[in-house]
């Protein structure tokens, strides 16, 4: 039976925290390890950690999401793991979602994921379908439709599962992202090289406070507006490491439109932000970090 090290990353949720991981421990693939990054939680999460004898803890100083599953893989390709299955700390997981997707890993080798649902079980957290077309013309999005595998292009941390060796071979996330766009970045990196699938009879249930897509002009904690420095960002890094020219035009267009409707709607603080965001989109290169074998030993390049 394939080792699984079970990544999740946690900061001052301890609530969402608990029953996350009591739904990980009532799973009926027995061969795993849940490893969880405490991005320096001040509210009770670190005790809690330290009294579960089922879970390897990491603490670290707060580094995101991006830091923290940046730290949490890493630590998976280093201890002879197979696979690392990675999710937010808001997650609800089914007795099957892992051995769902552990029955189909022979027909994919680049990553998985789960059906995900909200808590009234609408979908949420809706992956990229692939788009690109084989010689005839047609999308090659249902290559694999009758395993009930459906191809993507990219997927959110939300119960998506990924081969070691993949880890090994394209890299760790961008830990510089610090929050959003480090999975979608990662998982588009995956399946530039490996075809990648959705997995329609595995499901979890994402717990989000927020519903619907981020917004500067609706957010109302002030705490997360400044998140969105990094939202804009890096969403115009990724256009710029994947799109064409009218991609990339088209993307900056759309962030300084939304820096034009901030100023029209007097949020001065959100203009800045967003154009503080825009001009440090020129200057942002974060370098992918490599693991390689060594023998029996993972080392870092």
């Amino acid at each position: 039976m394939k080792r699984v090290g079970i990544v999740t990353v946690t900061y001052n949720r301890l609530d969402f925290l608990k029953d996350l991981i009591e739904s990980l421990r009532n799973q009926n693939y027995s061969n795993y390890t849940i490893i969880c990054i405490n991005n320096s939680s001040t509210d009770g999460t670190q005790e809690w950690l330290a009294a579960q004898s089922d879970i390897i803890t990491i603490t670290q100083e707060n580094c995101g999401g991006a830091g923290g599953f940046f730290t949490g893989l890493k630590y998976v390709a280093e201890h002879e793991f197979d696979y690392a299955w990675v999710m937010d700390d808001d997650v609800i997981v089914k007795e099957d979602s892992l051995s769902k997707l552990m029955d189909k890993v022979d027909d994919c080798h680049g990553f998985l994921c789960s059906k995900v649902v909200d808590k009234d079980g609408n979908p949420c957290n809706i992956p990229g379908i692939y788009t690109k077309t084989q010689l005839n013309g047609y999308q090659l999005w249902d290559e694999k439709v009758e395993k009930n595998l459906i191809r993507l292009s990219t997927a959110t941390f939300v119960s998506v599962l990924i081969p070691v060796k993949v880890i090994q071979e394209i890299g760790l996330p961008y830990k510089e992202f610090f929050i959003w766009g480090d999975d979608t970045e990662y998982t588009r990196r995956i399946s530039e090289t490996y075809p990648s699938y959705l997995c329609g009879n595995s499901v979890v249930e994402h717990r989000r406070i927020i519903s619907g897509p981020p917004s500067i002009f609706t957010e109302k904690d002030k705490k997360r507006m400044q998140n969105f420095y990094y939202f804009y960002r890096n969403t115009l890094f990724y256009e710029k490491k994947y799109g064409n020219t009218f991609q990339i035009l088209y993307r900056y267009k759309w962030a300084f439109l939304h820096f034009i409707k901030a100023m029209i709607k007097f949020k001065f603080s959100a203009a800045k932000l967003i154009l503080k965001s825009i001009a440090a989109s020129f200057f942002f290169r974060p370098k992918v970090c490599y693991l390689y074998r060594t023998g029996n030993r993972q080392v870092r390049a």
